[in-house]
């Protein structure tokens, strides 16, 4: 008896039991998941290394800048001044001069001039998360206000910046060269 049954074990892992398929089936799908993952990093660091080199030359892939010459090319303008203001928004808070928003819009209007705004964070608040808050509040204020005062919105750009040792608002004044000619 003992022979048959070891006859019938011998013959079972032959053909393969269950527990060994299992096994054997849990094995395989695991160093294939394991090289699933290991391609899939090698590809996404070659990927992002092609992203981050497109960035920093900020160059359109040739073929498009071939095809596309008037949506590659560099912005041309002509920058006519550029002035610091520090005294646009009330200490710590968002409320801004009226009068003074009022003479930077008719300027835009007036002279048909595209500006720059950088507004800055306060000087006297320590914790910079507040600070760059209130830098955002001021600039979507200062939008709204030229905005409301007539001045197209692709006549103005408004950013916050989060440097504490620059001017409140920084403002740069350009032309397009196709109208300042």
């Amino acid at each position: 008896m003992a022979v048959g049954s070891q006859a019938s074990l011998t013959e079972g892992y032959a053909q393969g039991t269950a527990p060994m398929r299992s096994f054997s089936i849990q094995y395989l799908s695991l160093i294939l998941i394991i090289l699933t993952f290991t391609i899939g990093v090698f590809a996404a660091h070659k990927i992002d290394g092609d992203k981050r080199k497109a960035v920093e030359e900020e160059l359109p892939p040739p073929e498009l800048a071939k095809n596309f010459p008037d949506q590659y090319s560099e912005p041309k303008v002509a920058a006519i001044g550029a002035m610091n203001l520090d005294s646009l928004f009330v200490r710590g808070a968002s409320e801004m001069d009226s009068v003074m928003v009022d003479s930077l819009a008719e300027v835009l209007l007036a002279h048909d001039i595209d500006a720059k705004f950088i507004v800055g964070t306060p000087k006297d608040i320590a914790a910079s998360d507040v600070a760059l808050g209130i830098a955002l509040g001021r600039s979507a204020v200062l939008f709204r206000a030229l905005l409301e005062r007539g001045v197209p919105s692709d006549a103005i750009n408004v950013m916050a910046s989060d440097d504490k040792e620059g001017p409140a608002v920084s403002i740069t004044f350009d032309k397009p060269l196709q109208e300042a000619q």
